[in-house]
């Protein structure tokens, strides 16, 4: 090999070099791969778990809106009490209460509307429509604090003159304010009669779609 062959060889072994080591300096472009399986798992569970929250962030809502209007919204339970007289229903003392833990209820008015009595001496009394007239006034009851009403009888002498009450069917109204609410509340608590083993008679709780409608007494033949 002679001097000019091995000059030439000299010169493409550097191109080579350099052409190789401009190759190695150059930045590569990035690949661009397409999400693998785990990815895409991934990024579903990022989506459900977003969603979740969501849902869990509305039923706080929800919830903390239903305490916030069972907290602040008015109710005066009433429950009957002492009874004086066993065979007269009417000598019931009914407590009434107070059962917000923190609002004071004001100008409390109750009415008690006889709807129907039977008699065991057959004597009928019925009443077609609800008392106008207040029958009981309490100014203010604190919160969680009880008082008295009542339910005057129509009528007197019952279960002596007048026979024993077999049926009978009543319904206290109350109205009043609660500190803090804007609106005038009333309430409606509706009883029916029964007698225990040993004939006495006293009041339970029904709703107001069980009450039935007490009929007329019939009238007398002329």
């Amino acid at each position: 090999m002679d001097r000019r062959e091995r000059r030439r060889r000299e010169r493409e072994r550097k191109k080579i070099e350099e052409k190789l080591m401009k190759e190695t300096l150059q930045p590569r472009p990035e690949r661009k791969e397409s999400p693998t399986r785990m990815r895409r798992v991934l990024q579903s569970f990022q989506k459900t778990v977003s969603g979740t929250k969501v849902l869990w962030s509305l039923v706080a809502a929800v919830l903390t809106v239903a305490a916030s209007y069972a907290l602040f919204h008015p109710h005066l339970s009433v429950e009957p009490g002492l009874l004086l007289n066993p065979v007269d229903p009417f000598s019931t003392a009914f407590t009434i209460k107070n059962e917000s833990s923190i609002f004071a209820a004001h100008d409390i008015k109750s009415i008690c509307w006889t709807q129907g009595i039977n008699t065991s001496h057959n004597i009928r009394v019925w009443g077609p429509g609800p008392f106008e007239n207040t029958q009981f006034t309490i100014p203010v009851l604190e919160p969680m604090a009880s008082s008295t009403i009542g339910c005057p009888a129509v009528m007197g002498g019952l279960g002596s003159y007048t026979g024993a009450v077999l049926d009978a069917q009543i319904e206290v109204r109350i109205s009043y304010r609660q500190t803090g609410w804007l609106y005038l509340q009333s309430e409606r608590y509706p009883f029916r009669s029964i007698r225990d083993s040993q004939g006495g008679v006293h009041w339970i709780h029904i709703t107001p779609s069980e009450e039935r409608s007490m009929t007329p007494p019939p009238s007398s033949p002329k």
